[in-house]
This record gives structure tokens, C-alpha cells and sequence, in this order.
């Protein structure tokens, strides 16, 4: 499992749909901060072209800072939306396998996830937003635990739900997003 650590530098991509400014991440930002993380904002976050936060070599960029920066220990992304699958074809792939790191996010960052761990068994944590999951002013208390055991490396364990098959079972699940 991947942990982080309090101090660490986390990077902040858009590596899809755009974000109208700082506002739409301000308390996902402070919560971050909270945790004792610091926030490294890619150049891309705030730009905007056509419905992507923008060009798709720009939104690489980040994606590719981040991997490069031995300093970065996590890249969380802000919105899903559409236009990271365009990306995945601009990154270098040998340099995320050599400097693997989670990539935290939901919805069209799936691909980009999904793209990065078919090419480099590099992990990733699916089901968090910088942007949606602030929507209503605050994270949900079960997607706070959730994502902070994650980030500690924690094991987490299902208990409510209802079973379609009885069992156990133990690996790797990917996750995804229907439109991409």
C-alpha cells in the first residue's frame, strides 16, 4: 500500500473538464492542508478551453510535472467532466513507472487512471473529487474516512451492502467511468 505522509507536496491537476476558479476548490485546498499536505497547483488548474481545463498538451504537462517532481508524493485531480483519454497518448510513461505515485480521482479521470496502470501498474484511488465531493460545503463523513485511511495506507473493509455472491475475495479492483 502507498502512504503519505504529513508534510508531503501533492500536486492539483485538471486533467479533464475546467473548474471556474480558485472558489470551486478553495475548501477542498483548506481540507487538504488540514491533513498536512501541501498543495502544488499545476499551471493548467484554472485555464479553460472549449469544456477542458486547457489545451491537452497543457493538461499533460501537469500530469507530467508531477510524475517528474520527486517532491510530488500524490497528483489529485479537481473535476471529471471530459478530455483526459485525449491526454494519455502525450505522457511518458516510462518516467510515471519510475516515479509511481497515486493519481486520486472519479468520473473521466478514470481513463487517465485507467491508461496510466495498463501501461505502468502505477496505482490509483477511484472515487474522490476535489470539486463535486466540497459541493454542498463539506465532504461526507464516510468519503473523509474513506479517503483518509487511503492516504494513510490503511486497509479498508466493506461491511454493509448486499452480497449478489457470499464469499471473500482479495486483488485488485479498477474502477471506471461508463462514458469513457
Amino acid at each position: 500500500m502507498y502512504a503519505l505522509k504529513t508534510g508531503n507536496k501533492v500536486g492539483i491537476a485538471s486533467p479533464a473538464g475546467f473548474i471556474r476558479g480558485k472558489e470551486d476548490i478553495r475548501l477542498p485546498l483548506e481540507y487538504l492542508e488540514k491533513l498536512g499536505f501541501e498543495c502544488v497547483i499545476g499551471s493548467a488548474v484554472y485555464k479553460q478551453e472549449r469544456f477542458m481545463a486547457g489545451s491537452d498538451k497543457e493538461r499533460a504537462a501537469d500530469i507530467m510535472n508531477f510524475f517528474a517532481d520527486p517532491e510530488i508524493k500524490a497528483v489529485f485531480t479537481t473535476a471529471g467532466g471530459a478530455g483526459s483519454q485525449r491526454i494519455l497518448d502525450l505522457l511518458d510513461y516510462d518516467i510515471i513507472k519510475k516515479n509511481p505515485k497515486p493519481v486520486i480521482g472519479l468520473s473521466d479521470n478514470t481513463s487517465l487512471q485507467n491508461g496510466i496502470f495498463a501501461r505502468t501498474g502505477n496505482i490509483s484511488y477511484t472515487g474522490f473529487s476535489l470539486k463535486y465531493d466540497f459541493k454542498n460545503g463539506c465532504l461526507d463523513e464516510l468519503t473523509d474516512m474513506s479517503l483518509q485511511k487511503i492516504l494513510k495506507g490503511e486497509k479498508q473493509t466493506i461491511a454493509d451492502g448486499e452480497k449478489i455472491n457470499g464469499g471473500e475475495a482479495e486483488g485488485i479492483l479498477i474502477g471506471g467511468c461508463l462514458s469513457t
